[in-house]
């Protein structure tokens, strides 16, 4: 259980940085399509 509620503390600092990137890495995809 302990592990657990350490992994979701880990995640939502994790999360925010990997929507980031994904952002980015979608903004490039998009560039190079047009």
């Amino acid at each position: 259980m302990n592990i657990n509620k350490n992994i979701k503390k880990v995640n939502k600092v994790v999360n925010p940085e990997i929507e980031y990137i994904d952002g980015i890495i979608i903004s490039i995809d998009n560039q190079l399509n047009k």
